[in-house]
């Protein structure tokens, strides 16, 4: 009950411990990603500014390089690309028709290397046609929103909006990979329906770029430019940022610079893994601390049953001891008990005493024989069972001749109906001890009914003795129970019986042990215990 108990405590104790601790990590992980998804949000709105000013630059560019383009007369000026080359921002000039067919410069033209040089660089862009499906499906697209316009009502009365339209620019940028990296082209289309167009300097544009984008940041953070190579093309801030640490947000920037992208870092994203760094030491402490109570209070549990174990241990190695002790004395009381009842005497006072002595002797003998068995290793006394064919009703007939006297003694009338021809193999000390400790057992609670009786039958390869009494009776759901040791089934049926309580527990461990079985059987009046026993041996 104290182990239970203890137990118990523990069990009320861990658990809702187990509890806060999962709670309280569910509770930081929720909180955690909530901050995070805040944070991101932030970051993101930071990041959409940043991205705001690379758009207004990529727009500036696009008016800036259209205007230079937008001057040339091809058929005119026949030097009008040494003029354009003069600009930092363009590298290289070129001219197409408007199915994007390269028109200038050649690529046999020797007179422009660095035309020739350029043919080489974009000689993707024109074989995959991917400049001229861009070409085509903008201008197809263009020209589709005129025709639908200038069938329209409104666009007829509306003027204004007919030359809007028609002065609309057509123009994109493209983008191709060419040895270091990214390279870029933009093109327009010409009021004559030539496509002109230039190879931008990207080195100048990243140049420019860094030059409109500011030094600082006015939120708490820093923001870096990655290209796609991961490498940083600037940043600003005042963060500095650790090495392993994750950006809060990114961003990809618009096309064609849709291969680079904007990461936004903050304290907060760092403060976040400190805090739960801290939350999980402080989880793992706690862990460590409840373990070692476990461990601490098992420990303890543990020694107590250790000691209790070897005291009961000492106990019953004590009783086994003075159990030894008592047969010497026991035996010898018996021995010359026997020896002075086979004098022949007219006094019957002395015969009379004389038999009881060696009744009682026999009973001190079977309650040291069971003392002795129940702690017993089992498979010791397995190993000491010598299985031998008997001839059961020869050693019931003898077993009652011992026991008979002291029966009759008591009022009891004693039945035999010995039926079986065969014999049993088991030990036959074991044998003697069960019927022995079943007869003991009737002795004392059938005293109302006096009556034993006792009969032997076979049936499917095994002898059947049955010990039959008209005692007070075991109700069904108590059969199997009393095998258990120290079981009595109530009070008022145990007032006046003297025992130890192991008989029975005894008896069925030794009939298991002969390979047979003793069980307790509902009859309408008393009880009737069976004992099975094989008639054949075992090879």
């Amino acid at each position: 009950m104290k182990y239970r108990l203890t137990i118990l405590f523990i069990f009320i104790l861990f658990v809702p411990i187990s509890l806060m601790l999962w709670f309280g990590q569910k509770s930081f992980i929720n909180e955690q990603k909530l901050l995070q998804a805040e944070n991101a949000k932030r970051g993101d709105a930071i990041l959409e500014e940043s991205h705001l000013n690379i758009d207004i630059f990529l727009r500036e560019i696009k008016s800036e390089i259209s205007t230079q383009l937008l001057k040339i007369n091809w058929t005119n000026n026949s030097n009008f690309h040494e003029n354009l080359l003069g600009q930092p921002l363009i590298k290289q000039v070129f001219i197409t028709d408007n199915k994007g067919k390269l028109l200038f410069p050649l690529k046999d033209d020797e007179s422009n290397p660095d035309g020739i040089e350029f043919v080489k660089r974009t000689k993707n862009v024109w074989l995959n046609k991917s400049f001229k499906t861009e070409v085509i499906n903008k201008l197809s697209g263009i020209n589709s929103v005129k025709n639908k316009l200038s069938n329209s009502m409104f666009y007829a009365n509306q003027k204004g909006s007919r030359g809007n339209i028609s002065k609309r620019l057509v123009d994109g940028f493209l983008t191709w990979y060419w040895e270091e990296g990214l390279n870029l082209l933009y093109w327009c289309e010409n009021p004559k329906g030539y496509i002109v167009g230039a190879e931008i300097n990207f080195a100048y544009l990243k140049a420019r770029l860094i030059g409109r984008l500011p030094n600082r940041l006015i939120h708490p953070g820093t923001i870096k430019l990655i290209d796609s190579r991961s490498a940083v093309i600037y940043q600003w801030g005042d963060y500095e940022i650790n090495e392993k640490a994750n950006p809060l947000a990114k961003l990809r920037v618009q096309y064609p610079l849709d291969s680079w992208t904007l990461q936004y870092y903050t304290r907060s994203q760092e403060s976040l893994g400190r805090l739960k760094k801290v939350y999980d030491l402080a989880l793992n402490t706690n862990l460590l601390f409840l373990g070692l109570f476990i461990l601490f209070v098992g420990g303890w549990i543990g020694f107590y049953l250790w000691r209790d174990i070897k005291i009961i241990e000492n106990r019953m190695s004590f009783v086994t001891q003075v159990s030894h002790e008592l047969r010497t004395p026991l035996t010898n009381i018996r021995l010359y008990s026997e020896l002075l009842g086979r004098i022949e005497s007219s006094n019957e006072k002395h015969k009379k005493y004389i038999s009881v002595i060696v009744q009682e002797s026999e009973r001190l003998s079977r309650l040291i024989q069971n003392v002795l068995t129940f702690n017993k290793d089992k498979n010791k006394t397995k190993e000491n069972l010598s299985i031998v064919s008997l001839d059961i009703n020869d050693l019931i007939e003898n077993i009652i001749l011992q026991e008979e006297p002291y029966l009759i003694q008591l009022g009891f009338k004693v039945e035999l109906n010995l039926t079986t021809e065969s014999n049993a193999f088991a030990d036959k000390d074991s044998i003697i001890q069960i019927i022995g400790n079943v007869i003991s057992n009737a002795e004392k609670y059938a005293k109302e009914g006096k009556y034993i009786g006792i009969s032997s039958s076979e049936e499917k390869g095994f002898i059947l003795i049955d010990i039959v009494d008209y005692g007070p009776g075991i109700p069904s759901s108590l059969l199997t129970k009393v095998f258990s040791p120290f079981f009595r089934i109530h009070n008022n049926l145990s007032d006046g019986v003297a025992g130890t309580g192991i008989g029975l527990t005894i008896s069925k461990e030794l009939a298991i042990l002969n390979g047979g079985d003793l069980i307790c059987m509902n009859v309408p009046k008393g009880s009737r215990f069976r004992l099975k026993l094989k008639k054949y041996k075992e090879v």
